[in-house]
């Protein structure tokens, strides 16, 4: 890990530099060069040096073309896609609760079980689990009628194909984690794309050591070069290659994360579009983005709630054409929501939004060992770190140190919630003057943490940041932001060094983010500071 941690510090701080530079002086083609080389590593540094994912495939046809090895490097990460492809491509069947119990029953009926756990994650309440019989009983009554026996057998050859490239203990992993969490409006989306695009049979027209199943992750690739194509021809050439570098020497969303996943990135190559249609002064396209953004997760609403007081503060300063921009927006935003739900309630009925919700409800409330929010921190206390929450007695643990977290910050909630409101009007407040990217990922990026728990590698949002401070480069506030950026980034490959336990990790890193952000509103609240004293002298004395 240190030997990695050198690797970050020596790209960030050069990525800095070269930025800085380029900022206080004219262009020039050597820095381009440095960033670029420094991109191209980072990209090699996020594949893990080319390593990838790994597969272990005993199929002799594959052994034979792969020179008797099984074992496989590639980009396609087996739990992911066990999650989000399975679980999108029966979600008429399953919804988001009955994966588990699914897969338990079809790999009983093979005959080639893997599964060996007594106990299995039960998803309509992620606090408990249930015994392996259960979950066979419920698969027999509940799921397994809503299947047509065509539709079983392509389910259960499917999940061969996934038990066929794993080690046996992957599946027993399998129905431990968390389940199959996207919204209908996902699924309006991922089904069809997913039914679409089969895993089995084999292909004959790829190379023997190639699975259909392998192209899955590369339409992710393909949505964020898209991405990266809109902000090279919005931002320029700089601010493109600063989000590659942080994007690809990220800690909290690293390649070991969600890379290699089917569709797990167009809620991120929407917002990024979004906020370039908004540099671009285009609002009805930008609010359709956010709102394809927010559709996917929910939480990316928090992205079109920062710029709608960037625009709301174009309103109240009467700028021309604010009204007509924020209505835009608004339209936008609403209608791309709208529509979506409805293809929702079509393809699949209002009782999967309430399955949504319900699992949502227990979901957005947990503490995970690697979901990142300003709790985490508030909460924080001797006893929270050294647990174990693997098999069914770690559930139970993990059901009981929620409780009690939870008691802890109902207990606190009375002054805290003062705080954290306050902090987010100073940062309101602060973003008057600011353009209106900047102004989405402040009062965005700051609501998501202070009143949600999302998992680490939902941050990946922040590569943005860096490419929004650049393209302001208003002066010393915009570099003093950009060094602590890059600083912050830094700092949160760190951090993690100086703990083996995976809490202590994600405690550092929620109090790292917790002083940008302080950093971030305190450098916009005051220089606001200033305005703020003239308009309150002006009332005074107009009154």
């Amino acid at each position: 890990m240190f030997d990695n941690t050198v690797v970050v510090f020596l790209v960030i701080l050069s990525a800095c530099a070269a930025a800085l530079h380029s900022l206080r002086f004219k262009p020039s083609p050597y820095i381009n060069a440095l960033l670029g080389v420094l991109a191209l590593f980072s990209v090699w540094f996020y594949t893990e040096y080319g390593h990838f994912h790994w597969v272990k495939k005993t199929d002799p046809t594959f052994m034979e073309a792969n020179h008797g090895s099984s074992d496989k490097r590639t980009y396609f990460h087996w739990h992911e896609i066990y999650h989000y492809y399975l679980g999108a491509k029966y979600y008429p069947e399953l919804n988001n609760y009955g994966l588990y119990e699914a897969v338990a029953l079809a790999d009983h009926e093979s005959g080639n079980q893997y599964i060996q756990v007594p106990r299995v994650r039960d998803l309509s309440n992620k606090l408990q689990s249930i015994t392996y019989t259960e979950a066979l009983e419920r698969a027999r009554t509940i799921y397994k009628p809503r299947f047509t026996e065509a539709r079983w057998k392509e389910f259960s050859d499917d999940l061969a194909y996934m038990k066929s490239i794993a080690p046996r203990d992957w599946l027993d992993l399998g129905m431990y984690d968390a389940g199959f969490n996207p919204t209908p409006a996902w699924c309006v989306i991922g089904t069809p794309l997913a039914n679409l695009l089969p895993i089995t049979p084999p292909s004959t027209s790829l190379p023997a050591t190639w699975d259909k199943a392998e192209l899955l992750p590369l339409i992710d690739v393909v949505l964020l070069l898209i991405a990266l194509g809109f902000i090279w021809h919005t931002f320029g050439t700089i601010p493109l290659l600063l989000f590659v570098i942080t994007f690809g020497t990220s800690f909290v969303a690293s390649e070991r994360w969600i890379a290699g996943s089917f569709l797990r990135y167009p809620w991120l190559v929407t917002l990024i579009i979004g906020i370039c249609m908004m540099r671009k002064e285009r609002w009805l396209a930008a609010g359709m983005l956010l709102g394809f953004s927010a559709a996917m997760l929910i939480f990316p609403v928090v992205f079109g709630m920062g710029a709608a007081v960037a625009l709301g503060w174009r309103v109240y300063q009467n700028k021309k054409a604010a009204r007509k921009q924020l209505i835009e927006f608004a339209a936008g935003f609403a209608g791309i929501c709208l529509l979506l739900f409805v293809l929702s309630l079509l393809m699949f009925g209002w009782s999967y939004w309430e399955i949504f919700f319900s699992q949502i409800g227990i979901h957005k409330n947990m503490f995970y060992v690697w979901h990142i929010g300003y709790r985490r921190v508030a909460v924080w206390d001797t006893w929270v770190p050294n647990q174990t929450f693997w098999w069914s007695e770690g559930l139970s643990n993990f059901t009981a140190w929620n409780a009690r977290l939870n008691m802890s910050w109902d207990s606190q909630q009375w002054f805290q919630l003062p705080i954290m409101c306050s902090l987010l009007a100073a940062a309101g407040w602060g973003s008057r003057k600011l353009q209106p990217e900047e102004t989405t990922l402040l009062v965005g990026g700051l609501t998501l943490f202070l009143f949600a728990i999302p998992a680490n590698y939902y941050y990946i949002y922040c590569s943005l940041i860096p490419c929004v401070f650049y393209a302001v480069h208003k002066g010393s506030r915009e570099r003093a932001l950009l060094i602590a950026f890059m600083l912050l980034w830094f700092m949160i490959y760190l951090l993690p060094n100086f703990s083996r336990d995976d809490l202590v990790k994600n405690y550092y890193i929620c109090i790292a983010i917790t002083a940008y952000f302080l950093f971030w509103v305190g450098i916009r609240f005051f220089d606001e500071k200033s305005r703020l004293s003239r308009y309150l002298a002006k009332t005074f004395l107009q009154k």
